[in-house]
């Protein structure tokens, strides 16, 4: 493997993992929101919890389809060139 191989390999996954932690913070400040806003209108702790949740989960969902579908562009693109 050459040294330009290799850093394209590295560059690819420094960006992979700049995608999943941004899809994971995402995730994680719509969930909080969501609590929050339940437990300012008069929502149960434990419901609110609930929530949170189940907001991190179905963002979550979202972000990694969203993900799967550009990197495999991205993959298509790459094995093209």
């Amino acid at each position: 493997m050459s040294t330009s191989d290799s850093e394209r390999k590295n560059s690819i996954l420094r960006s992979l993992t700049r995608h999943l932690l941004a899809a994971f913070t995402i995730s994680l400040i719509t969930a909080l929101i969501s609590g929050y806003v339940d437990l300012a209108t008069g929502a149960e702790i434990v419901e609110s919890l609930k929530n949170i949740w189940s907001t991190f989960y179905e963002v979550a969902t979202l972000c990694i389809l969203v993900l799967t579908l550009i990197w495999a562009v991205r993959v298509v693109v790459i094995l093209k060139s």
